[in-house]
């Protein structure tokens, strides 16, 4: 029942106001593979994710975007096996993902799930997983499955699974390959995980990491009228359901070209996968809480607002525990400049009169 009401109050919302309501959560996108001993450290910064997101007050789910990588698995597998490499994603469900199912998400849990192609094997080089299709879809292949058949403490693991993140930023990876190649490559990972466990496919482009050099702004209209090959590209647009964006400081463009786009090749659903407002490594000055508003703002102004919001890490991997959104403790001129704004820097201050 609760289930019908819902959907009838986003059907009132679209039909009668032209609004939906958005789905948000937040991305613990630390290498927490390197630190698996420390399940309690996890746990904790999984909790604050869920204290800022605030998802029990506002009946919503947990999101959560997490994932393995080629390089980590296939390390694995060389030397132990397949069962020693699907441990990795065994980790990820038994410590993180189905305690917190079981304890502190009680209207639910979703997983945006990242296959990590990008992070090539030892021996190969980011960039060329383009010409290693066939290697990378095994990985896809086998991570897939073992989602589709494991279950532990009664919750089978697909059943958290809402999307599959195929790929992290491929277009920032980009070696030698064009559009077609990395397309191709792309759709023959959508399809295979598809096709074992059937949930929704997103591929997140990265939105430029410098205003002031256009080539890092990548748009999904540029990247799709670079598929020359209209059977590849029709292939691929079949095959991808969200089209999910990274933005850094492109917010305005990237937005309302990847609107255009999802309109123009027939879809209707497109997301924040990553919210890289606010984050810039090398320049503290742009870590404001003024800027992760002015994000948050453009991403729900736009009709349709996206589907789900996913919001940066609590915890930067320097480490720092104290629940800020950033807590990097030392830039490479060793500026402090960034701490000047911290208390309003917190998640949970910039967003309480935002995401209500």
């Amino acid at each position: 029942m609760l289930s019908f009401l819902n959907s009838l109050w986003e059907w009132i919302l679209r039909t009668f106001f032209g609004k939906r309501s958005v789905e948000y959560g937040a991305i613990y996108h630390n290498d927490w593979w390197k630190f698996r001993s420390y399940d309690s450290i996890h746990r904790s910064r999984c909790q604050r994710l869920v204290e800022v997101t605030n998802s029990a007050q506002r009946n919503s789910p947990v999101w959560l975007r997490l994932g393995v990588t080629w390089r980590e698995w296939q390390q694995r597998y060389d030397s132990d096996g397949l069962n020693e490499a699907n441990e990795l994603v065994d980790d990820i469900f038994q410590n993180i993902l189905i305690p917190f199912h079981k304890q502190d998400s009680p209207a639910g849990l979703h997983v945006c799930f990242i296959l990590g192609i990008n992070d090539t094997p030892y021996g190969l080089n980011n960039g060329t997983e383009w010409n290693h299709q066939t290697e990378a879809d095994e990985f896809a292949k086998a991570v897939a499955e073992h989602i589709r058949d494991t279950s532990w403490q009664n919750v089978n693991y697909g059943e958290l699974v809402t999307v599959w993140n195929v790929d992290n930023e491929p277009t920032d990876h980009v070696g030698n390959a064009d559009n077609n190649q990395i397309a191709n490559c792309l759709n023959k990972w959508m399809t295979t995980v598809k096709d074992i466990l059937d949930k929704p496919t997103c591929i997140n482009l990265v939105g430029g990491h410098d205003p002031t050099e256009p080539k890092y702004l990548n748009t999904w209209s540029s990247f799709i009228n670079g598929i020359t090959d209209l059977t590849i590209r029709n292939a691929f647009i079949n095959s991808l359901d969200i089209l999910g964006i990274d933005p850094y400081h492109h917010y305005e463009i990237q937005t309302v070209d990847t609107i255009e786009t999802m309109r123009d090749i027939g879809k209707d659903r497109w997301a924040v996968v990553e919210t890289e407002a606010g984050w810039y490594h090398d320049k503290p000055d742009f870590i404001t809480a003024s800027k992760v508003r002015e994000a948050l703002d453009t991403f729900l102004s736009k009709d349709p607002p996206p589907e789900f919001l996913l919001l940066y890490q609590l915890v930067d991997t320097a480490g720092g525990e104290d629940g800020g959104f950033l807590t990097q403790l030392a830039y490479p001129n060793g500026d402090d400049e960034w701490k000047k704004d911290k208390d309003e820097i917190l998640f949970r201050d910039v967003l309480k009169d935002r995401l209500q």
